[in-house]
């Protein structure tokens, strides 16, 4: 979570939830389309605005995952920042992704997003913050949360949304 809505960077934890409603890609090397001449899609939302109501509706019904931990979600619309990785991004640079507009740092999002809409496809992304950006833990441990946690925790609830 980025400094750049410091109710939204209070609010957020390691564990928490949220459906991204715009994307800033920051990548350089990947390939953002499929075909050798680019097909330019019809201008709109990086993310599918139904599809990411679906997910936020499958969050209001999700129950805590079988492992005890807590499940909460911010419904707010968020901004994630897609960084190449696979290195973290310095403090400075989540500093200016915070002054860019972006609530939200991970590696990957794009060049799927703009794949999905070059191909007339639908696409919502359901974010696990997995650990706090550089500088932004602010006294909280700084954990990160990976692997089977992230699983049993998102599938359930992109399948209740797929089912939507």
């Amino acid at each position: 979570w980025i400094d750049g809505a410091v109710s939204k960077v209070e609010a957020l934890a390691v564990g928490d939830l949220v459906a991204p409603a715009d994307l800033l890609d920051w990548t350089r090397a990947r390939r953002a389309h499929t075909f050798d001449r680019w097909r330019q899609p019809t201008a709109g939302p990086a993310f599918d605005p139904a599809l990411r109501q679906a997910i936020l509706h499958a969050l209001s019904a999700a129950r805590p995952p079988e492992t005890g931990a807590r499940l909460t979600y911010h419904a707010a619309p968020v901004t994630y920042v897609c960084t190449e990785g696979p290195r973290l991004e310095t403090q400075a640079e989540i500093a200016l992704f915070g002054r860019a507009g972006a609530d939200v740092v991970g590696m990957t999002l794009a060049p799927e997003v703009w794949l999905a809409r070059e191909l007339g496809l639908r696409y919502a992304s359901l974010c696990f913050v997995t650990n706090y950006a550089t500088g932004m833990a602010r006294g909280r441990e700084a954990t990160r949360e990976f692997g089977p946690r992230v699983a049993r925790t998102c599938l359930p609830i992109l399948l209740a949304a797929a089912a939507r």
